[in-house]
């Protein structure tokens, strides 16, 4: 598809405007719907970002990448209560996945919650020995107890 291409450029107008075209066609691929909001997220544009992986976690609710993006950008917005739900769900779907827990675990962190968000980046380190990469780009000094 060339939105993804185009988004793979930092192009992200024009991919939005492909995958557009592509939901035009075909208006129940949950795929697409993905790609346009990650292409929004990527741009700032969270409330469209979170439209799209809505609809695609209507489609399947199984599937644990719209549920992070959608955590991701709800975290991005200050949303909280509405991240955290998105990354339980993840984590009640897919135990194993470390960056849920890293992510809800910055959550944590942000309100307050110091020993719950240690807890779960630990696990996130147990589950992931790459999540330490996650750890270095949010900014060790805001994880390090």
């Amino acid at each position: 598809m060339r939105g993804t291409v185009y988004a793979a450029k930092g192009e992200y107008d024009r991919a939005i405007t492909d995958y557009d075209q592509a939901i035009h066609i075909n208006p129940d691929d949950q795929y697409v719907f993905i790609s346009r909001g990650d292409a929004y997220g990527a741009k700032g544009n969270y409330d469209l970002a979170i439209a799209d992986y809505s609809y695609a976690i209507r489609t399947d609710p199984t599937d644990v990448y719209p549920l992070m993006q959608r955590g991701d950008a709800y975290m991005a917005k200050g949303d909280y209560s509405r991240a955290l739900f998105d990354y339980d769900q993840v984590i009640r779907l897919r135990p194993g996945n470390g960056l849920a827990f890293f992510s809800r675990g910055v959550i944590h962190l942000a309100q307050g919650n110091r020993a719950r968000g240690l807890a779960d980046i630990a696990e996130a380190k147990r589950l992931d020995p790459l999540i330490n990469e996650e750890i270095r780009a949010y900014g060790r000094r805001k994880l390090t107890p």
